[in-house]
């Protein structure tokens, strides 16, 4: 094993190690992934960032939303990367609007507006929201047994 390769090893480690000490009870699974984005980025895990894009999602997402869903440790790492995490919160948004017209709100739903809001510009919504419905439809119609919501993303 390189050098590099250890240390990003140990680095993903340790952040994984922090995550699932600070947040026992989401699913171990989400605590790999939030490590995996940490580490493939180069940075070091920040507790109060990560506790205060949590809190950005509660404040900002009703309690029904899908936002808060049991994947919400996701959304709060990927915002806890972001430079300003209330400006990729709006950004995400927005995107999730652009999807909530060709698309019924699942859970899928927010991992897809995340995916629009790094991907395009915000005039590029609507077209990329509607260019998705039909790529989802030409799925659904050509495997209509193994094409769900959860192919939204």
């Amino acid at each position: 094993m390189t050098e590099e390769t250890r240390r990003r090893c140990d680095r993903f480690v340790a952040v994984y190690d922090q995550l699932r000490r600070r947040y026992r009870l989401e699913y171990h699974l989400l605590h790999a992934l939030v490590a995996f984005c940490y580490t493939e980025q180069g940075r070091e895990l920040d507790l109060e960032e990560m506790d205060t894009a949590r809190d950005l999602l509660r404040r900002n997402a009703g309690p029904f939303s899908s936002f808060r869903s049991a994947v919400q440790l996701i959304y709060a790492g990927t915002l806890s990367l972001e430079s300003d995490p209330h400006v990729a919160f709006d950004r995400v948004e927005v995107a999730y609007a652009a999807l909530k017209g060709p698309f019924f709100p699942s859970i899928s739903l927010p991992l897809a507006a995340f995916a629009l809001a790094r991907a395009e510009s915000e005039t590029a919504f609507d077209a990329t929201a509607r260019r998705a419905r039909e790529i989802f439809d030409a799925m659904k119609r050509d495997h209509p047994f193994l094409t769900g919501n959860e192919d939204i993303p």
